[in-house]
């Protein structure tokens, strides 16, 4: 039967010959087929017996008594059933997996999941409500389970918030008190800088793009170049006098360079840019006077750094020309960076002549020179009297 089945598969496949595995699943599938028509068959034999041939008026007196025999033959019969739909399952499996249980359960009903198509679960307008919706509540804890102790000592607690209260009251106090200087200093006028320069480590106020007009924002920023530039001069001055001092030239020298920074660089803020600043925001005719004297004193002292003489500042602690000179002959690295000082101070000595240049264009045309005579000569009356 299964050389019958295998000479089938090759009809069926055009007498070519197929791949193993193809040739296994048609021998499969026919085998399951085979197997499910003898069990179709074997039914319908047994119930054409028991309809037709096996009636109880047919049977003798000795059929009927005799139950023993018949139930063996039922068992016999079941037995014979059982064993065909075990090896009919065993190939189906062999086929495909398994449907799901809830697919296998809904396989043999109509559309809608039901035995009838024209069933309506919710034809009654509600859905029965569930028969264990509802949870059991739950028992209820005694009020002590929940209850701490916590040792207070109340001698503590009343220290503690007496030492609180007197912290809020002196919080109180200062801060009453900066808001009527504030309110004091706004009367008479006074303006409250905040720091914002330099951004990092915020020191002084600056802001030149709010508080300085367009038209001198340009002059006020050259201005603000120059410092930046004394301050960049005095400081690779000390980094030369250091590599002076390594070189052999003395700790004196050194020293000195940071005595000219530390003094320079605040005292360029205070005497000449700070006055420029609040000249170019108040238009201030004695302002830009002070700031032209002690301009004047920051320009001598960038041309005199430039050219370094031995007096009055003690040997070789100015980054100028003649030290340069001086200390390339005893170390080439020295006298290079005294060369790039010399550079500097130079560089810084021709911005500070552009700026004053163009601060004192301003200052005559725009009238502040005649303002700054006539306030003169009201300030010498008014001494003088």
């Amino acid at each position: 039967m299964l050389f019958q089945g295998q000479g089938r598969v090759n009809e069926a496949s055009g007498g070519s010959e197929l791949p193993e595995s193809k040739k296994l699943s048609v021998g499969r599938s026919w085998l399951s087929a085979k197997l499910e028509r003898i069990w179709r068959s074997h039914q319908d034999v047994e119930l054409n017996e028991g309809d037709l041939g096996m009636l109880p008026d047919e049977r003798g007196v000795g059929e009927i008594g005799s139950d023993e025999s018949n139930a063996s033959r039922d068992r016999g019969q079941r037995a014979k059933h059982h064993r065909l739909v075990a090896t009919t399952s065993r190939c189906r499996r062999r086929r495909r997996k398994p449907a799901a249980p809830a697919l296998r359960t809904m396989a043999g009903r109509g559309r809608n999941g039901f035995e009838d198509d024209d069933v309506n679960p919710f034809a009654g307008g509600s859905v029965p409500p569930a028969s264990n919706s509802r949870l059991s509540p739950l028992s209820h804890e005694p009020a002590g389970f929940y209850n701490v102790d916590i040792p207070m000592d109340s001698t503590k607690d009343k220290k503690k918030e007496k030492e609180l209260q007197a912290m809020e009251a002196e919080l109180n106090k200062r801060e009453k008190e900066l808001q009527r200087r504030e309110e004091a200093a706004s009367r008479a006028g006074i303006v409250i800088e905040e720091k914002n320069w330099p951004p990092l480590f915020p020191l002084i106020h600056h802001n030149i793009s709010n508080e300085i007009p367009i038209h001198l924002q340009k002059m006020q920023y050259l201005a603000f170049s120059s410092f930046l530039g004394i301050a960049a001069c005095l400081f690779f001055n000390i980094i030369a006098t250091t590599t002076a001092w390594i070189k052999g030239e003395g700790v004196m020298v050194w020293l000195l360079a940071i005595i000219y920074f530390i003094s320079g660089v605040p005292g360029a803020y205070v005497l000449w840019y700070r006055p420029l600043y609040n000249a170019m925001r108040t238009e201030s005719a004695l302002k830009f006077g002070w700031f032209f004297l002690f301009y004047m004193i920051h320009i001598i002292f960038c041309v005199w750094s430039a050219v370094s003489p031995p007096f009055p500042f003690k040997g070789n602690s100015l980054t100028g020309i003649l030290p340069a000179i001086d200390v390339i002959t005893k170390s080439a690295i020295v006298g290079i960076f005294y060369f790039v000082g010399f550079g500097l101070f130079c560089l810084e000595s021709l911005l500070s002549i552009a700026v004053i240049q163009q601060v004192y264009m301003y200052f005559r045309g725009s009238g502040k020179a005649q303002e700054m005579k006539q306030q003169a000569a009201r300030g010498a009356l008014s001494s003088a009297f």
